[in-house]
């Protein structure tokens, strides 16, 4: 089958473009024909320009330049309906990542709900899959019925369907179907598979040759001076144990903070992921960093900056209860990822979360993690995707035998 993937492939952030590679790479894994549909609205890329350092932007373009088999670039929905028309899909799979947000300032509804497609007739009987779709914790209570009509009537023309996480689930059933459990699914993020589709990039990697002891991988906020002494003593414990600390920036700039090394710009999202992969520990903001930990075994402690910190979580967290506090956050997309897992303590709020943890406590949780457990919940993560992948590509199959 020829399969187009409409999803964010393209933003100056490491996960989207992680997530779009894993993507094809398990599609083209099964013998089929995939191109990313280069869908970019204009003023998201401003966006994105106007907060990442100008000497990193090459990393993320060139990287979507050489991974991907992309169609003509569009920027409008009226654009999609073209590109889609002289492609000639077979079948169309939107996501992963949070392509479901639906923004209280947005007033109409986002290219990713596939209601431009519907309402075409030439294109119109495509069969399209929801694949590891989010919501990042907004949901959809705050629209109008109007709006919400028309999500309802997108979603109820899918193919199949599935998303990332309970969250988006719940939002998708309770606030706009009813409580009718019209989604079902919950679908892993595609990175957990990358490894089993790519090779190690940093065997290639100049700076990554330099760096010879063990050492521990950071990812923290910019200027978090609150964070200052408590990565000195961090620091001192793993010296003394015999590993370095290194800084894996974000895409917006580094923290500013002293560490034994950092990985210098341009920073190709490949190299990112096996960054990640090469640590014996990871500690850091971002959702898909920690996927990429459970993805390559290594041990990692999440600095958690998702979902919507209700009253009574910000009350324990103000007077350092930070392990209960964390229960109650259940929007953010780590928690739904940790849950009823071993892992459901590696993780702390953004802010004064890290700082009120002891770095002995974080340390011993990144030397006494077992690699098998974290290997385990990869295996078991991974083997669920390729269940619900096959799911998907067996009712495009049978929608395209349909059709003839």
């Amino acid at each position: 089958m020829k399969i187009g993937i409409l999803t964010y492939h393209a933003p100056y952030n490491f996960g989207a473009n992680l997530q779009a590679l894993a993507s094809s790479r398990f599609l083209e894994g099964k013998g089929h024909e995939v191109k990313i549909i280069d869908y970019l609205r204009e003023e998201s890329v401003a966006t994105y320009r106007e907060k990442v350092p100008k000497e990193q932007w090459t990393g993320h373009d060139e990287f979507v330049r050489r991974s991907f088999s992309l169609t003509r670039h569009v920027s409008t929905q009226q654009g999609l309906c073209e590109v889609v028309k002289e492609e000639k899909f077979n079948g169309i799979i939107v996501g992963a990542d949070a392509v479901w947000s639906f923004p209280k300032d947005r007033k109409e509804v986002p290219a990713y709900f596939m209601d431009w497609l519907f309402e075409t007739p030439d294109i119109a009987n495509i069969p399209v899959a929801s694949m590891s779709v989010a919501n990042m914790s907004g949901g959809y209570d705050h629209l109008s019925e109007d709006l919400k009509q028309q999500l309802r009537n997108s979603i109820s023309k899918f193919t199949a369907l599935t998303v990332r996480d309970d969250w988006t689930k719940e939002s998708v059933n309770r606030h706009l179907f009813s409580g009718k459990q019209v989604v079902q699914t919950i679908n892993p993020d595609p990175v957990l598979c990358l490894p089993g589709y790519v090779a190690n990039s940093l065997d290639q990697n100049d700076f990554a040759k330099q760096i010879t002891r063990p050492f521990f991988l950071f990812t923290l906020p910019k200027n978090a001076q609150i964070l200052a002494n408590w990565l000195e003593k961090f620091k001192a414990i793993a010296n003394e144990n015999g590993y370095l600390i290194g800084e894996l920036p974000l895409p917006d700039g580094p923290s500013n903070l002293r560490y034994d090394f950092s990985i210098p710009y341009p920073i190709d999202p490949l190299d990112w992921f096996f960054w990640i992969g090469r640590a014996s520990g990871f500690v850091g903001l971002r959702f898909h960093a920690v996927i990429s930990a459970i993805a390559t075994g290594t041990p990692f402690f999440s600095i958690d900056s998702y979902g919507q910190i209700p009253f009574v979580p910000k009350l324990f967290n103000r007077f350092g209860f930070y392990r209960i506090g964390r229960k109650f956050n259940t929007k953010s997309k780590i928690h739904q990822l940790l849950k009823h897992t071993p892992f459901e303590a590696n993780r702390v709020y953004q802010g004064r979360g890290l700082a009120g943890t002891s770095p002995a406590v974080v340390f011993d949780r990144l030397t006494q993690n077992s690699t098998a457990e974290i290997q385990s919940l990869q295996q078991e993560l991974s083997a669920s995707y390729e269940k619900n992948m096959n799911w998907i590509l067996d009712r495009f199959n049978a929608v395209s035998k349909e059709n003839r």
